[in-house]
């Protein structure tokens, strides 16, 4: 389909856009397909998230509880919740009080789940699996 008139410029614009967002998502998809960087490192004094880029150590006794979170499926709001329930679950967890860092975007993960921050992948294991183990390396490591 080819757009003529006033169209066309936007039209343009729009598709060169979509072609070098989407473009990118997939260079870095297949980044981490094929380098396999990225992973959850956890250690007596907190856990450590790679990816592209490592994120700082996140100390055991800086956070709350990890729960599994399913995100409301808004185009299949009107099916069952138990059929809901089966999409993509992820891990969310909420910094203690007194911990300062990340405060604007915690704000807004507030908002928009209920948590403060969560992890950007499962790992290979289900949400739930992956909550319990957390929670045990918190309450096994974090100062009283």
């Amino acid at each position: 389909m080819e757009f003529s008139g006033w169209l066309a410029v936007p039209a343009r614009i729009v598709g060169w856009f979509s072609v070098a967002f989407f473009g990118l998502a997939v260079l870095v998809a297949l980044f981490q397909l094929l380098t396999k960087r990225s992973y959850l490192l956890l250690t007596r004094d907190g856990f450590q998230i790679y990816g592209i880029r490592k994120s700082r150590l996140i100390l055991w006794s800086e956070v709350g509880a990890f729960t599994a979170y399913t995100p409301p499926t808004l185009v299949f709001a009107w099916l069952p919740r138990r059929i809901n329930d089966l999409g993509p679950k992820m891990v969310l967890f909420d910094h203690r009080p007194d911990v300062k860092a990340f405060r604007r975007m915690r704000a807004v993960n507030q908002t928009l789940t209920g948590h403060d921050a969560g992890l950007p992948d499962t790992y290979g294991l289900k949400a739930e699996e992956l909550a319990t183990l957390m929670n045990d390396w918190r309450s096994r490591f974090a100062a009283p």
